[in-house]
């Protein structure tokens, strides 16, 4: 594995997910509040291995519903999630 080589792994995903945030997300779609959007990608991770309820997830995000779904598919198109 390659993190194993990695002194510090937070160190290195936190860089990982600002680089997909700044680079990749803004490439792929016009992303206006990242700040909200990492918010959203944390909460979908807290909830892996769970039944996806978009309603709920957008609640505890504070974001609408189809703004949830478009993040949602990003993600996914993005291979994240």
């Amino acid at each position: 594995m390659c993190l194993k080589k990695v002194k510090r792994a937070e160190l290195w995903f936190k860089g990982y997910e600002q680089t997909y945030l700044e680079r990749d997300v803004r490439e792929l779609a016009r992303i206006g509040d990242l700040v909200a959007f990492r918010g959203l990608l944390r909460l979908a991770a807290l909830r892996s291995g769970q039944v996806l309820s978009v309603s709920n997830l957008a609640r505890d995000a504070k974001l609408n519903a189809a703004t949830t779904t478009r993040h949602l598919s990003l993600l996914e198109a993005s291979f994240v999630m």
